[in-house]
């Protein structure tokens, strides 16, 4: 790799003009879930979304920033790429790239807190569910979020809806068979349902796991089964359902301002 010097003599990466580079193709695969399995890395991309992960510590492998936009003061030199704007578009996942784009590696997953309250996601294949939900999750302090199948957390999409908050939890994947007691022992699950549940205020105070499913499909009886108390939102009548995202939110909410 060719290097220059910038003025106040920092080490920083020559620029990358042709979308033909190899370490250009290397982030462009990114946006398969295979290739970010096989590297244990991903793709952030907005100032805003990867100034998030900077600022709760998280340490960037690349960041890269086109040739026509202002240099953030903050990000580190030496692993900078100044870009064209060719080679954004050819990494971005987005019709109108913003410009700004960052590597960092998939953390190893710390052990669950079973005593502590976290989020768990059953199925929800929406990418924009998951980021709304881990945006809200991180909003409403609930540091721990479990994503049992459906959307994968660190796909393009499912990050850039959580707007960089998502860097602030300890977000774990398991595989779709994956059961209640495979997380953890003891865990108290409190499942969010459409209909026959308690309203938020008859749940019982403790450091309940909130359950939420699918929004086709909601949870599956083997999570309905293990929950120690289901929650249903009071809704008009006329209303059916609520988007998954939106009824996770406010349940988060809902549960986390009774302490």
């Amino acid at each position: 790799m060719s290097w220059v010097f910038s003025l106040d003599s920092k080490v920083m990466p020559a620029p990358i003009a042709s979308p033909a580079n190899p370490q250009v193709k290397y982030w462009q695969h990114l946006s398969r879930s295979s290739a970010r399995r096989a590297s244990g890395t991903f793709m952030v991309e907005g100032r805003r979304c990867i100034d998030g992960f900077l600022q709760h510590g998280w340490h960037p492998r690349a960041l890269l920033c086109r040739m026509d936009c202002e240099l953030p003061a903050l990000w580190p030199e030496e692993m900078l790429y100044r870009v064209s704007d060719a080679v954004c578009r050819r990494i971005s996942s987005v019709q109108s790239p913003s410009g700004y784009l960052a590597e960092f590696s998939i953390p190893q997953a710390q052990p669950v807190i079973p005593h502590k309250r976290g989020l768990l996601l059953v199925g929800v294949s929406d990418p924009g569910n998951v980021g709304t939900l881990l945006r809200s999750a991180a909003a409403f302090a609930w540091g721990q979020v479990v994503i049992v199948g459906g959307a994968d957390p660190w796909s393009p999409k499912v990050v850039a809806s959580s707007a960089g908050a998502m860097a602030g939890l300890q977000v774990h994947r398991c595989a779709e068979d994956t059961l209640p007691q495979d997380i953890a022992p003891d865990l108290r699950l409190c499942c969010l349902v459409a209909r026959d549940g308690l309203a938020p205020e008859d749940v019982p105070r403790s450091e309940y796991w909130l359950v939420v499913g699918s929004e086709a499909h909601g949870l599956p009886d083997v999570w309905l089964q293990a929950a120690n108390t289901r929650l249903t939102l009071p809704m008009a009548s006329q209303v059916e359902s609520l988007n998954a995202a939106i009824a996770g939110s406010i349940a988060c909410w809902e549960l986390s301002r009774r302490g």
